[in-house]
């Protein structure tokens, strides 16, 4: 069911763009609808993961985020063990304390474990907040990219690689694409 809804989904776009509904602008809407008409349709293809592995930008989001979570993972361990070992201690204490200190003491270590797991939750949301706009500039950035190019070549339709089952006559303009990124974008904020 998902591998028919996936096709549905890449043969709605393939029309919707063939016959002019594309975002590629009104001029080129014109002349896609012309080709077809025609029947000289122009297919192209693009490799998102390659696109995200091969240009400058996609490779440093992909560093620096790894770099950011291991940072973000080493500090909620150590915190984590900080907190584990305050626990062991407080069992070696327990003979020594009251029972109301003992449990004070306990209750303490309760927040400071709540405290942990909402500075961790922040942490994290911001950190996706941070990737997601990061990948977003570098998806807007390539579609431009791709109009542009679609534009030079009279390209009719842009389609997905991953999405495509058989394409025998499809141009794969993902090293142009590629190119074009590291020029106009060689790094992301991340």
């Amino acid at each position: 069911m998902r591998y028919f809804s996936k096709w549905t989904s890449a043969l709605t776009i393939a029309v919707a763009l063939a016959i002019g509904v594309g975002t590629l602008g009104v001029g080129h809407a014109a002349r896609a609808q012309q080709q077809v008409a025609a029947g000289t349709v122009i297919i192209a293809v693009i490799d998102r993961q390659e696109i995200m592995s091969q240009s400058s930008a996609g490779k440093g989001l992909q560093a620096a985020g790894s770099q950011r979570a291991k940072q973000l993972q080493d500090d909620i361990q150590k915190r984590q063990e900080a907190l584990a070992k305050q626990r062991q201690a407080l069992e070696q204490q327990k003979a020594t304390l009251t029972p109301q200190d003992y449990q004070n003491k306990l209750m303490d270590l309760g927040r400071q474990s709540d405290q942990l797991r909402l500075d961790f939750q922040t942490k994290k949301r911001a950190f996706d907040t941070s990737a997601q706009q990061a990948l977003e500039q570098i998806q807007s950035q390539t579609f431009a990219i791709v109009k542009q190019i679609a534009a030079q070549r009279n390209i009719t339709l842009v389609l997905y690689k991953d999405m495509v089952a058989w394409g025998p006559g499809a141009i794969d303009i993902t090293p142009d694409v590629v190119a074009q990124l590291n020029q106009k974008l060689p790094s992301v904020k991340f």
